[in-house]
């Protein structure tokens, strides 16, 4: 009689678990406040199908990410949702411009709550006096075709071969 294979256990609690053990928090993650607000503007899975990860816990991951600069396979245990998850769902709030969404909305906030000051808002950062003067325009014309063609040029793809070691 051969053995029965089991499946490898999975690092991550199902999602529909209610996790009783709480996590000590990391500072990128979203406080009480934030979550309640945050939470309107992501939008909603699917009513139909595997139920999704905690939104929380993914937006957790996410920003952790973001905020450390570590590699997704990096992203700690403790985070109940999944490298994988956290990455998918970055990508398909930004494809949804869910990322516009929220920066637009906080910033109307705090607008109205009188934070931003449009006093001293500048469109362009070059604001320091240029002391030549405007840049004059060339007589002749820069042959752009040949500086593109060279920047890509490898010698590999030409098939010639290098003498150096």
């Amino acid at each position: 009689m051969k053995p029965s294979r089991t499946r490898p256990c999975s690092r991550k609690a199902p999602s529909h678990t209610v996790f009783s053990i709480i996590r000590k928090p990391y500072r990128s993650d979203v406080s009480d406040v934030q979550w309640d607000y945050l939470s309107a503007l992501l939008p909603k899975g699917a009513r139909t199908g595997r139920p999704r990860a905690t939104e929380r816990e993914i937006l957790n991951g996410i920003l952790y990410v973001l905020k450390t600069g570590c590699q997704w396979e990096d992203l700690p245990h403790d985070i109940a949702a999944s490298s994988k998850t956290c990455h998918r769902r970055l990508l398909e709030y930004q494809r949804r411009g869910v990322w516009q969404k929220i920066v637009r909305v906080l910033l109307q906030e705090a607008d109205r709550r009188g934070y931003l000051n449009f006093t001293n808002a500048y469109h362009d950062a070059s604001v320091i006096k240029s002391k030549k003067g405007p840049r004059r325009k060339s007589a002749t014309r820069a042959n752009t075709t040949f500086a593109a063609s060279n920047a890509t040029f490898s010698s590999r793809h030409m098939g010639i071969r290098s003498t150096l070691p």
